[in-house]
Order: structure tokens, then sequence, then C-alpha cells
């Protein structure tokens, strides 16, 4: 999910304040696999990310009295159209508003608004015994307003092309996903600022640990996000480059009313951040068939 923040000071910014427009962090629960062909399900997915702190490049506090908070929601919708040669071809498309608030010192900003829509005309999946995987290429175009003066804003005001895949091991009691993702980020035309390539990897282990009910699912999830390239302005490199890193791990809870519904709860702590904002992000996932 996006964490849309602030446009504070050039020399603060990394990935545009250390956001993304994949959501890093989102699928840790069967990331491998789509409905069933010729069926469609809805995915909801709530977010409240909270950051005290704004880190720089050695992993020390950059921006004096930083605080954001940011409520996300995004409607996903997942549709299957069929097999292929031993594959499944699907389709997806995401839309997403959010609320922020922001403090850097003295000053403060909130802002409430659409973010972006995110378009994927083509998602792969196979299965091979009790490994299932994914593939798939992701279209975020941001949506919302935008001010490039104002200290909050709910839009990066930035496209980005995704490459994902998705890999998970299932079986009756066990579900082993990987997401790994790498996010290629054009200029935000307003501040003529470009954000580094990002590569992300989000994952989950998760266990049915009562023989008696297998509805529940305990386990473990988190991300890692390292950019690639450096963030420049006016086609210039910022100095330093100012890449991303941080890390995240938190424990999730599933609950399967029937194998096509879910619910998820989950939390993530940040950990090991440079160059962005470090907190905890409080997530809340469904998915319904439709």
């Amino acid at each position: 999910m996006i964490l849309a923040l602030a446009a504070l000071p050039m020399t603060a910014m990394a990935t545009e304040l250390g956001s993304s427009n994949f959501p890093l962090g989102a699928q840790t629960v069967a990331a491998g696999l789509m409905p069933p062909p010729g069926s469609t399900a809805f995915f909801g997915y709530f977010l409240y990310y909270h950051a005290g702190s704004f880190r720089d490049d050695r992993g020390s506090s950059a921006i004096p009295g930083f605080e954001a908070d940011v409520f996300a929601v995004a409607a996903r919708v997942v549709h299957t159209w069929g097999r292929f040669k031993g594959l499944n071809l699907g389709v997806a498309a995401v839309l997403e508003p959010v609320y922020l608030k922001t403090r850097a010192g003295a000053a403060r900003d909130d802002m409430a608004g659409m973010n972006l829509l995110g378009l994927e005309p083509l998602n792969i999946t196979a299965s091979i015994g009790k490994l299932h995987f994914l593939s798939g290429t992701l279209f975020y175009v941001p949506v919302g307003d935008y001010d490039r003066g104002a200290l909050a804003n709910s839009s990066t005001h930035y496209a980005t092309i995704t490459q994902q895949a998705g890999i998970t091991w299932l079986t009756p009691r066990w579900d082993i996903s990987l997401n790994p993702n790498i996010s290629f980020n054009f200029r935000n035309s307003a501040t003529k600022y470009r954000s580094g390539t990002l590569f992300g990897l989000t994952g989950g282990i998760s266990y049915k640990p009562f023989a008696s009910d297998p509805r529940w699912q305990l386990g473990l999830n988190g991300y890692f996000a390292k950019q690639l390239s450096d963030d420049r302005m006016n086609g210039a490199k910022i100095p330093g480059g100012f890449r991303l890193q941080k890390y995240a791990l938190g424990p999730q809870l599933t609950f399967w009313p029937s194998p096509a519904v879910a619910l998820l709860f989950k939390w993530q702590r940040e950990f090991g951040v440079e160059n962005g904002p470090r907190g905890n992000l409080v997530w809340m996932e469904f998915v319904l068939p439709l």
C-alpha cells in the first residue's frame, strides 16, 4: 500500500519520501494463487501506518519532529479468464484512496483523496504439485490531486511499472508464500524528481495448528525493500543517491470461513531503515468470491 507522505525538502527525499506505489507487505498469504478459471474475486485491503521518525543513510533521525499517520484502503477485483496450455490467465484492477497526517517540526498538514489506479492486464499462474507460481505486470497511474507546496499529498504524482512474481508452497496445514517484485518509477512532473528503481520481497509463513478446526492459520510475515538506483532531480543524481532500504517483521492471523473466503490480520514493525520513514503497519485484508 502506498505511503504517500509529505513534499519535504528535496534533500530529505528517497523514492518520494520512502513511499512505493506497489504495496510492500501486502501479499503474505496465497501469493502464487488466483481465483479458479472463470471466476472473480474481490480483495479488500485496510492499512494503518504510523511513522515516528525519518531515517537518513546511516539509520539516524534525519528530520526533527517528524511524524506521519496514513490510513489507506484499496479495492481490488481479480478475474481469471481460463486456461491456455496449462496456464491460468487473468486480469485485475485496484483503486486506492488514502488519508494522511504529517508533522515535521512545527509544520503540520493533512490530506484525504484518491491516490492511484492500478491495472494488471495479464496475470499468469501455474501449479506443479504443492507449488503455485504467479507472474504479472502492474501499471500504477496517479489519480489524486497534488500540490508541490503542500506538506501532505494523497498522491505521489508519479507513475510506476512493477513486475511481480508470486510463489506459494501449499499443503493442508502450511502456506509459505513469497512475493518478489521490482518497480520502475517515472518522474514526478510537478517536482521533476525521479525515484530510483526499487526491489521488494514480501513473504509469509502460516500454519494451521488445530487439526479439528482448519479455519485458523497462525504465522509470521514481513518484507524487505532495497533501492537499486539513485534518486534524480532534473536528471541529476541526488547527493549520495538517497537510496531507500527497510525491513519489516511481525505476526499474522488468517481465518478461512470457506476455501474461497479469508480474513487476514497482521502487524509489521519496520527496522534497519535508511532514507525513509520508520514505523509500524497494521493490516486487515479479506477476499470474497463475486
